[in-house]
């Protein structure tokens, strides 16, 4: 492949998946507890010598190179947070998450979109348990009242207070789902948030700015567009050598 023909279509790859990032996130703005990505690319150049005997036996320098895509970032600042009234959806007002457990893992979210399973635990819309202080949370009564602290309040009575975690470094989590994520490896543990903020009847919404998104896959078709342009403008002129070149052979 022509070396001009290979790096354009290294950038236009590269803003494919831009693009396809930022589907997801659109897909994704009317997520409870959403987290926005971000992609982050680089240019690899190489150099290195080619002998080209043609040219007085002189070797030329040549070079070679590629954009790729070098990470993809979840943005964790906070969605707004807006009113639900339902006593058992919850939001994190400043920083940390949810404590989860599944089957196969704990997990961490600041989706609260919870409820009460048949055994009156506090549970995620898929079953899974949110964990307090001392385990499950029992919701064995009628009057269930979270306080800002956490504090779980049932009829009166001190049940529990909710786990709510926080990670010194966000970007070592990985995302699972929409909405929920796990530390890449065993070895990173959360750190307990002293003064949580929670808010009872309320949610927080996703962080995606749709305005901001849809300026930016603009950009990026128009990009895409001007890449394909120079590719077939390339090609075309390859083409025209070499038919010059056979007629004046």
């Amino acid at each position: 492949m022509d070396p001009g023909v290979f790096m354009i279509s290294s950038g236009a790859i590269a803003q494919e998946k831009r693009f396809e990032i930022l589907t997801n996130n659109l897909a994704n703005v009317n997520t409870v507890g959403y987290k926005g990505d971000k992609t982050a690319f680089s240019t690899f150049v190489q150099s290195f010598l080619y002998e080209d005997k043609t040219f007085n036996d002189k070797p030329i320098f040549m070079h070679n190179s590629q954009v790729f895509l070098e990470e993809v970032k979840t943005d964790f600042s906070a969605g707004k947070i807006r009113k639900t009234g339902n006593p058992l959806d919850l939001a994190i007002g400043k920083e940390g998450f949810f404590v989860i457990n599944t089957p196969e893992r704990k997990g961490y979210t600041r989706q609260g979109i919870f409820t009460k399973n048949k055994d009156d635990f506090l549970v995620t819309l898929d079953g899974n348990m949110v964990l307090g202080e001392k385990g499950k949370v029992a919701l064995d009564g009628k009057d269930i009242l979270i306080s800002q602290g956490g504090e779980v309040v049932v009829d009166g009575k001190l049940i529990d207070r909710l786990k709510i975690v926080d990670f010194s470094d966000k970007n070592r989590l990985r995302k699972l789902n929409d909405s929920f994520f796990v530390p890449v490896s065993s070895g990173i543990k959360p750190e307990k948030v002293k003064d949580p903020m929670v808010y009872q009847g309320f949610l927080e919404h996703s962080n995606v700015n749709p305005i901001e998104s849809m300026v930016r896959m603009i950009e990026i078709q128009r990009t895409y567009e001007s890449y394909q342009k120079i590719i077939q403008a390339i090609q075309e002129i390859t083409e025209r050598s070499v038919n010059d070149v056979g007629r004046i052979v």
